[in-house]
């Protein structure tokens, strides 16, 4: 499948490929770097909460709600920082 149709900005293609490759089911963790920053289980890929809420909101991956709560908790907390 080709992400570039459904218009998906360059961080979510990278995102959404390493996630198709790597994921076998089970899911994977994000793991809190900085308030916009996170990495995916203990790889290398980093991704931005605002990736990860894109891919989310097109049905490409599924967040549960704790990790909205999370995505939700740190980009209110960079709001406020970058006030």
């Amino acid at each position: 499948m080709t992400y570039h149709r459904h218009g998906l900005p360059g961080p979510a293609i990278v995102a959404i490929e390493f996630l198709s490759e790597y994921d076998q089911g089970q899911g994977l963790t994000l793991i809190w770097i900085s308030p916009n920053l996170w990495k995916i289980s203990d790889s290398g890929c980093l991704v931005t909460a605002d990736t990860i809420q894109t891919l989310h909101n097109d049905g490409l991956i599924t967040v549960k709600q704790a990790g909205r709560d999370l995505l939700h908790d740190h980009h209110n907390a960079r709001r406020d920082h970058d006030q």
